[in-house]
């Protein structure tokens, strides 16, 4: 479907797309399984107990404002958990930006920070404890979440995994492979 639309590219499909599939709530009916399989990409080491049991809460944003920043997606899982996800498809970072990001969401409980790239380099804007703070990660990881997320998500949601969710989720999981 990106293909179609000439958008297999840009940065703002993607982000929402992504958000879409971690959201908890989202009418894919993944429940937490894409926030809970992405989150274990990122964290291999792996999250604390709490943490996990507060992913069916979480509430994903898009383009969140907050003073000179706007993060790509911003997900909230009460005290446990302000994951800070910035998006660069095409796009180059902007002088500090990373720090920024950093300094503006650190206090948030919670607080981790993840750098998502085509390749899954580390942030260039990142610096000082901010480049020991954000973790990076590469689309073919979204991918592989996605994948998993579809196998083991039989009857997460209210309903499973609803059909329209499933076709949604198979054309972005096609972009992924054609793309990255």
């Amino acid at each position: 479907t990106f293909g179609v639309l000439g958008i297999q590219r840009d940065e703002l499909p993607h982000s929402a797309m992504i958000a879409w599939l971690l959201d908890p709530c989202g009418r894919h009916g993944l429940g937490p399984t894409m926030l809970r399989e992405f989150l274990a990409e990122a964290y291999p080491e792996g999250l604390p107990a709490a943490l996990l049991l507060a992913l069916p809460k979480a509430r994903t944003r898009c383009e969140e404002q907050r003073g000179e920043c706007r993060v790509d997606i911003v997900i909230r899982a009460g005290s446990e958990l302000t994951l800070v996800i910035e998006n660069k498809v095409e796009a180059t970072e902007c002088l500090g930006q990373c720090d920024a990001y950093f300094k503006a969401y650190r206090s948030e409980p919670g607080a981790r920070f993840v750098f998502l790239t085509p390749d899954g380099r580390t942030p260039i804007s990142a610096t000082g404890s901010a480049a020991g703070a954000f973790r990076a990660l590469s689309y073919r990881q979204v991918l592989l979440a996605l994948d998993r997320s579809l196998e083991t998500a039989a009857g997460v949601g209210p309903a499973g995994v609803t059909a329209e969710g499933r076709q949604v989720a198979e054309s972005y999981r096609r972009t992924l492979k054609r793309e990255f």
